[in-house]
């Protein structure tokens, strides 16, 4: 008569996907500590932001970049039919740069008051990405038409 197995450690498939489990398992808990840990500090630079525009602060942002200053001028062109160019002003402020992107007219005069009245916006940047900082140069106006 054969005896029960079912006191005998198991050597099967079940014993490797229950260690595989556990391993899995801890992975995916670490991986998911990290994603809470990255969404909580994205929500902390969310928050910096929202408060400083609520404020009419410039947010503060790590790195400004070329791509972001043409995107805000393309995206915006619609609402602004008076407009001809496009204006990046930078000034050195403590480790960075606070840098205006407005409208300008056909005069060259910023589109801001009035009936003229245009989107603007404003970054506190730690710094400029490379082809930013090269389309500046030297000069702390750069223009965009």
């Amino acid at each position: 008569m054969k005896r029960p197995m079912a006191n005998r450690p198991s050597k099967g498939r079940g014993s490797d996907e229950r260690s595989s489990t556990a391993v899995f398992g801890g992975l995916m808990i670490a991986a998911l500590e990290q994603g809470v840990q990255r969404l909580r500090a994205k929500n902390d630079e969310l928050g910096q932001v929202w408060s400083a525009l609520r404020e009419g602060r410039p947010p503060r942002i790590d790195t400004l970049t070329l791509e972001q200053v043409v995107t805000f001028f393309v995206d915006n062109k619609g609402s602004v039919p008076d407009a001809t160019a496009g204006a990046a002003v930078r000034r050195a402020e403590g480790d960075g740069y606070l840098v205006h992107l407005v409208y300008l007219d056909a005069q060259g005069q910023p589109l801001l008051d009035g009936g003229r009245g245009a989107p603007t916006r404003s970054y506190l940047a730690d710094r400029l990405d490379e082809e930013l900082a090269e389309a500046f140069g030297a000069h702390d106006a750069l223009l965009l038409s």
